[in-house]
Parts: structure tokens; sequence; C-alpha cells
């Protein structure tokens, strides 16, 4: 019995992993963040999560509203303005 459950949960993360990953590096772009920034949020609020979070059935995940947060902060940091 315990095999069949290690299998439903193998396969749940592939299928997190199969949404969050592709989505985060998408909104990297957006926000102008290299790979491996998307990247590595993403994989760090996965693991944070799945210490303290409580929920079972919540996805952590950016979303476009972030992004675009992000992407303006990061604009002004570099000299820019948020309208850029």
């Amino acid at each position: 019995m315990g095999g069949r459950a290690n299998y439903a949960n193998i396969t749940a993360g592939l299928s997190v992993a199969g949404l969050v990953l592709p989505e985060s590096i998408a909104y990297g772009a957006i926000a102008g963040l290299p790979l491996v920034h998307a990247l590595t949020a993403a994989l760090a609020g996965l693991v944070v999560y799945a210490i303290a979070g409580r929920c079972r059935v919540a996805i952590v995940t950016p979303t476009a509203a972030s992004a675009a947060v992000l992407a303006a902060a990061v604009a002004t940091l570099g000299g820019g303005s948020a309208a850029e």
C-alpha cells in the first residue's frame, strides 16, 4: 500500500513541476530576469512551502501580477523608470 501512495506523490510532484517551472521561466522573462533566478525563486518557494505550509492542495507559483511588480522594481534599480 505504501508503494502506491509514493507513486501518487511522485506523479503529483511531477505534475506540479510541469506547471510551475515553465510558468516561472515565462514570468521571469517578463520581469527581465535571468533564467537561473526564475528557477531558483520557484524552487525556493516550493521548498519553503513544503516546510511551513499547511494546505495540501495549494500550488505555490509566480503570478502575472507579481512579475509586473518585480519588473517595475527591477527597472527602477537599473536607473530606468517604472514606465519603461
